[in-house]
């Protein structure tokens, strides 16, 4: 498909991902630790992957929108150490990690992966990172 470089990025930067029609969706897991390095490598890979994708979709005529990034902190009630909430740098944005997103603008998904069905239209050309912890 016109976006499977995507995906070639994504593995580059050892991210999964998922794309259906015009969005992506970026996944990485990380376990935490008091001091917060992988959670850091995971949002610095994260960061990197959106930049880099960003960069090929301007080189191929098509265009992030950055204000429409939704990042997902994904954890476990029986972690000992919680992931501290941070922001994910996306271009001159920084995206707070929500409680729950749209996934594929259909169903919301919260940070226990409760979901729940919408309504409203989906959005398109979205980006929507999750980081799991």
């Amino acid at each position: 498909m016109y976006n499977s470089p995507i995906h070639d990025i994504a593995a580059t930067h050892g991210i999964s991902d998922h794309g259906y029609e015009d969005d992506e969706q970026l996944y990485i897991s990380f376990r935490p630790s008091t001091d917060g390095v992988p959670q850091n490598s995971a949002f610095s890979s994260m960061s990197s992957c959106i930049s880099e994708s960003k960069l090929w979709a301007a080189n191929n005529k098509l265009k992030f929108n950055d204000y429409k990034t939704d990042a997902h902190l994904i954890t476990s009630s029986f972690l000992k150490t919680k992931p501290t909430q941070s922001a994910l740098p996306v271009g001159d944005h920084l995206i707070k990690t929500s409680d729950a997103v749209r996934n594929l603008g259909l169903v919301s998904l919260t940070s226990r992966l409760t979901l729940t069905s919408s309504s409203r239209a989906r959005r398109p050309s979205t980006t929507y990172p999750a980081l799991l912890a």
